[in-house]
């Protein structure tokens, strides 16, 4: 049995050009990186009140080569309220596969989306900053020309 470790693709075409395969033995457990999905709609960013923040992209997993995953999905319509979170403790696996990751780590979470007013308030204070930024480095360029 062997597990593909690195498949080296063409830039152009996407056709695989080099395998690296890795013997495994189907008795001894492995450490692997395995991608998290996410999948539904959460109620409260469809409602507009937040908006989803996918914290974690992979997380890595300890099991057995025949129970392996190839990724892990988590489903964020229960996620209803502002402020609710989905952490690496609430994903529901296999008894055989064991988290290598911090349990509290967080996956996904509904954050309060910005109110219009404030990002434009963010908005406006911008231009006040690059206009500093622009005249001192009118004077740096002023100051190396007269050197």
């Amino acid at each position: 049995m062997a597990l593909a470790r690195e498949i080296q693709r063409d830039a152009i075409t996407g056709n695989p050009l080099h395998v690296d395969f890795y013997e495994v033995s189907m008795t001894e457990k492995i450490r692997v990186e395995v991608p998290i999905v996410l999948v539904g709609e959460s109620p409260a960013v469809e409602r507009g009140d937040g908006m989803l923040l996918h914290m974690l992209d992979s997380i890595e997993i300890e099991c057995l080569p025949g129970d392996l995953l190839n990724t892990i999905q988590v489903d964020v319509s229960a996620l209803d309220e502002v402020d609710q979170a989905i952490y690496v403790r609430d994903l529901k696996v296999p008894p055989s596969v064991t988290f290598l990751s911090d349990s509290d780590e967080m996956i996904v979470k509904v954050e309060h989306a910005r109110a219009e007013e404030e990002v434009e308030e963010v908005l406006e204070e911008i231009p006040a900053e690059v206009e500093v930024i622009s005249e001192r480095k009118a004077e740096e360029e002023e100051a190396v020309e007269e050197e």
